[in-house]
């Protein structure tokens, strides 16, 4: 069984297509924690309390439910 980390999502909100959010674990080190992305899901599987998105490229995110920000 291969096994994948991901980055997570934290404080995170949804724009029309994208989602924005802070970045923290990433695998890669691409991005600093805490830096705020912007990105365009191209799939998203919902996990129970987080979801999984997948988008363009090869990055995949975690986002916990519980830190997404609502509009008011």
């Amino acid at each position: 069984m291969t096994m994948f980390q991901t980055a997570e999502l934290r404080k995170w909100w949804r724009e029309g297509k994208k989602i924005w959010g802070h970045v923290y674990n990433d695998p890669d080190d691409f991005w600093d924690n805490g830096e705020l992305g912007e990105f365009e899901p191209v799939i998203e599987v919902d996990c129970g309390q987080f979801i999984v998105v997948h988008t363009h490229g090869k990055t995949i995110f975690k986002l916990d439910k519980d830190e997404e920000r609502k509009k008011s």
